[in-house]
């Protein structure tokens, strides 16, 4: 499942698109759409920052529209999510979730909080951000950057294994930023704890 919103850093090719089986546009990420010539499946938001001829573009296409109230509580990103939430996707992968207004970037990494249930990624070409809420291991490369921060008060029994700085049973609290910048030394690491949320930093290849 892919979501396209209107923030920076969208950077996806046309083949990249041919790997989701739903595509849904999130306000001003019709932009996106629009240039490499792709129609989503969805469009979703209060259309205050999409280009008026953008959006009657693809009224005309076979495109569904979710038109919102600009008076709203929710974001336009979770409007959208919800909207994918719907049909019960495997993964979510979220591009355009960051940009100039940090409340909004702020509050993206809230939805993943809220939304913790499911698999959701914020990404772009070079980094992807996912919660964690159980110990896991992952496949990795030599030279990855890894960052990790603390989603709650406190990850309990913290252990970071298969990096250049590991880690062994720490309590991360909320307020510590350490743990940023670590890198794979092996193709698989892992990383456990006893409780607690994490908010994973990943370096994409």
């Amino acid at each position: 499942m892919l979501l396209i919103a209107g923030g920076d850093s969208v950077d996806i090719g046309v083949e990249e698109f041919s790997e989701y089986a739903l595509k849904i546009a999130v306000d001003a990420g019709a932009e996106v759409f629009k240039k490499l010539g792709i129609v989503p499946d969805i469009l979703v938001g209060d259309m205050d920052s999409i280009d008026h001829e953008t959006l009657e573009f693809f009224r005309k296409k076979e495109c569904s529209v979710c038109e919102y109230s600009h008076e709203k509580d929710e974001l336009d990103l979770e409007l959208a999510i919800l909207e994918a939430l719907k049909v019960n996707p495997v993964e979510i992968h979220v591009y355009g979730s960051w940009g100039s207004r940090p409340d909004q970037t702020l509050a993206a990494y809230r939805l993943l909080k809220r939304y913790s249930n499911h698999s959701i990624l914020l990404m772009n070409r070079d980094w992807e951000v996912f919660l964690l809420s159980s110990s896991s291991s992952f496949n990795a490369f030599p030279g990855q950057i890894w960052s990790f921060l603390a989603a709650c008060d406190v990850v309990r029994g913290l252990s970071l294994k298969g990096f250049k700085y590991p880690l062994n049973s720490y309590d991360l609290h909320f307020h510590e930023t350490f743990t940023l910048s670590n890198e794979a030394v092996n193709n698989k690491v892992e990383v456990i704890f006893e409780s607690g949320e994490l908010f994973v930093f990943r370096e994409r290849r």
